[in-house]
């Protein structure tokens, strides 16, 4: 949330906070924040994620569009998403796990840490937006152009 407070401005953007500290204030934040924005840029932590299907539900019935960092969101109706690949960072960490650890007992052990190229650790951001039938778009009635749909790296109908 600190750095897009201090992005927001650069962009001529106006940022407008909602605190959901329980489930219970999911609605009513939305609701709140209804008229004073267009759209919702969705903060990640645990409770965001255990509750997500249930915000986007609210989001979508206020109107307004959501932005996600992961595209796992948009499974549980949110709109669009720019962030790192889970299953993409998953897999480099259970690789960088195999390599540390080694093969199983009796065979010849794994490497050294220090011996792990870096560059496996990198991992590229991915953009993903939801055009699914169960999706916000019916629902908010976007028309969502072709050049548009062709900038995400995944677009899920």
């Amino acid at each position: 949330m600190k750095i897009a407070e201090i992005v927001a401005p650069t962009m001529g953007l106006k940022l407008r906070k909602g605190r959901i500290r329980h489930q219970r204030d999911i609605a009513p934040v939305i609701r709140g924040l209804k008229s004073k924005v267009k759209a919702l840029f969705v903060c990640t932590d645990p409770l965001i994620t255990t509750h997500a299907k249930q915000l986007n539900a609210e989001a979508t019935r206020a109107k307004l569009i959501t932005m996600h960092a992961f595209k796992e969101y948009l499974g549980w109706g949110g709109f669009l998403s720019y962030g790192s690949n889970f299953t993409d960072l998953f897999q480099k960490t259970a690789d960088m796990v195999a390599e540390i650890l080694g093969p199983p007992a009796g065979q010849a052990a794994g490497q050294n840490m220090a011996n792990i190229p870096s560059v496996g650790m990198t991992h590229d951001l991915e953009s993903a937006i939801n055009m699914g039938p169960f999706g916000p778009v019916p629902t908010l009635g976007l028309n969502v152009p072709p050049s548009l749909l062709s900038l995400f790296d995944t677009v899920i109908r």
